[in-house]
């Protein structure tokens, strides 16, 4: 006995404690086996009706072709009203029912299509409007008798139909089959992203080896030669950056004092014409860039002149002990010395830093990052689509569960056997 044979339309089924495995994939060739003697029945009940309605359209149109020939008193034009109705009447007949309504594979949606436009006709020929229905009756009574006759016996068969399709086990086997083929879609398309996801975690894994290679090759780069080389020459860079903040801070020191005094001169001379002023304009320039000049070697001829230029005028006593033991300092060498150790630092750097430049290691090493960045964006894009996924097959797997569930209520509800659909 298969798992289907208690099917009965329309009876209560005494439930079956045994719960029978079909296959998802037969399933339909089992069902429609299973329901074949009772489909055969209902589709031998379903052809004799569909046999009487199409019997009612034929007989619908020779009842039309006999009213259209009929006319009444044709002659007389005061009855052409009544003659256009029904003209208009048949015309309408011959339009609906020239709809090529017929069924071939007498399956269920078939069927129901069928039924439901053919009653959809049968009720567009029964709706006249009060008036012309009168008038109808009144002047063709004997056809239109035979119509309405025709029309109720064809609404009638079209109501039975629909009410035989509708609680018929092809229904239920058109509806079981559809539900089966939504449960295999899902469980199809379940498939297809275990697969995608199987193809993301090879790619993910394929970035994973690539990214670490690219990271054993930084750290190759930090531990070369090259790069013990770029770090000697930045720590010495360093170390002469230190050392001419030291001599810039000194020689600042050494010099700046005779701002004061000079710009105090300034004032002095702002309103004179005197040959003093016209030297003060010749120092002033060295005061107007005294930042950037002081650091470079100054000329001791110079730095006498303006030391002797500036005792020509009142001084504070501090200023006079101060321009004595910068002329002492001049002198022994002390200023031209700080002066030029300065500059032999910076044309040091400007020779290391050129040398710096010529090594590539870090260039390198800023395109590996740059790459093992991008790898490992690429990595992270390629988790979230492979989390997205499984979100996505989690949630089929729950529409699926939720469809077999329901499809075995189905078969249950409509024979009392409890079935184990197997996807």
């Amino acid at each position: 006995m298969g798992f289907l044979d208690f099917f009965k339309s329309g009876e209560k089924k005494e439930e079956i404690s045994n719960t029978k495995d079909v296959i998802l994939d037969n399933f339909e060739e089992v069902l429609s086996e299973q329901l074949k003697d009772k489909i055969k029945h209902e589709k031998g009940e379903v052809k004799r009706i569909y046999n009487e309605i199409r019997k009612n359209v034929e007989e619908i149109v020779e009842i039309t072709k006999k009213l259209e020939k009929q006319q009444f008193e044709p002659g007389d034009k005061s009855y052409a009203a009544i003659n256009m109705t029904k003209n208009n009447y048949v015309k309408r007949v011959t339009s609906l029912i020239s709809k090529k309504l017929a069924i071939e594979n007498f399956d269920y949606r078939e069927i129901s299509i069928f039924a439901t436009e053919m009653q959809n006709v049968i009720h567009g020929l029964m709706n006249v409007h009060p008036k012309q229905a009168i008038l109808l009756t009144n002047y063709f009574k004997n056809e239109i008798s035979q119509m309405a006759m025709l029309l109720k016996t064809a609404d009638k068969n079209c109501k039975y139909l629909i009410d035989l399709i509708e609680k018929s086990d092809l229904r239920f086997l058109d509806e079981a089959i559809n539900k089966k083929d939504g449960i295999l879609k899902l469980a199809k398309s379940i498939s297809l992203l275990d697969e995608e996801i199987k193809a993301l975690k090879i790619k993910s894994e394929e970035k994973k080896r690539k990214i670490e290679i690219v990271r054993k090759e930084i750290e190759n780069l930090k531990d070369s030669e090259e790069m013990k080389k770029l770090k000697e020459i930045t720590d010495f860079l360093k170390m002469l950056e230190e050392e001419r903040e030291v001599l810039k801070s000194k020689i600042y020191e050494l010099f700046s004092p005779l701002k004061k005094p000079f710009k105090r001169i300034e004032h002095a001379l702002i309103s004179t014409k005197t040959r003093e002023k016209e030297k003060f304009s010749f120092f002033s320039k060295f005061f107007k860039n005294f930042d950037d000049l002081i650091l470079k070697e100054i000329d001791e001829k110079f730095l006498s002149e303006l030391i002797a230029f500036l005792k020509t005028f009142p001084l504070k006593e501090n200023e006079i002990a101060y321009l004595k033991d910068l002329e002492r300092k001049i002198e022994n060498g002390y200023a031209s010395s700080l002066l030029k150790r300065y500059e032999e630092l910076t044309e040091e750097g400007k020779k290391k830093k050129v040398e710096l430049d010529n090594i590539e290691v870090l260039e390198r090493q800023k395109r590996k990052e740059m790459e093992k960045e991008m790898l490992e964006k690429e990595a992270e894009e390629l988790e979230k689509a492979i989390e997205r996924i499984n979100e996505e097959i989690e949630s089929r797997r729950e529409k699926l569960k939720s469809g077999k569930e329901d499809l075995e209520k189905m078969v249950f509800e409509r024979s009392g056997i409890k079935i184990n659909i197997l996807v």
